[in-house]
């Protein structure tokens, strides 16, 4: 990380220091409220776009706006998951429960976000499911049906 970034990365403390070093993994350091964050991140090779990215998926804009040193405009989603067409199904099984919480990363983790408890399965499909989602979820013990589809 550059020196010239110092002294916006030190005035990270407290909480959103704690959460930093927990974000990249060095637990160990937030007992250590004396050594500056600037120092730990430099030895760890985390750079200033890291560290940026980081506090802008912990939440902490301002932080994030401070270590850039120019406003950050935060805009609306523009990409959203297009509906797929409804298939015709024989069965209205129902999702009675979701059996563990979101096991998935990356992509599959929006998609299991779509199942609701008590949707029917054309409804799940209308959000953006398939029924090869339903079927592997159900496999994999994920998800729960009112009746075999």
């Amino acid at each position: 990380m550059l020196e010239r970034y110092k002294r916006p990365v030190n005035e990270i403390e407290g909480r959103v220091r704690d959460d930093v070093l927990r974000y990249f993994g060095l637990e160990f350091w937030v007992q250590e409220p004396r050594i500056k964050l600037f120092g730990i991140l430099t030895n760890r090779g985390i750079s200033q776009a890291d560290l940026v990215l980081a506090l802008l998926r912990l939440n902490h804009l301002r932080d994030a706006e401070r270590v850039v040193g120019k406003p950050i405009k935060v805009c609306p989603p523009c990409l959203r998951p297009a509906p797929m067409k409804v298939q015709r199904m024989l069965r209205e099984a129902k999702v009675v429960k979701i059996l563990v919480d979101n096991p998935c990363i990356g992509f599959a983790r929006q998609k299991f976000d779509l199942y609701r408890p008590g949707m029917s399965v054309s409804q799940l499909i209308l959000r953006g499911l398939r029924r090869r989602d339903l079927l592997k979820a159900q496999r994999w013990h994920w998800i729960q049906f009112s009746e075999q589809l």
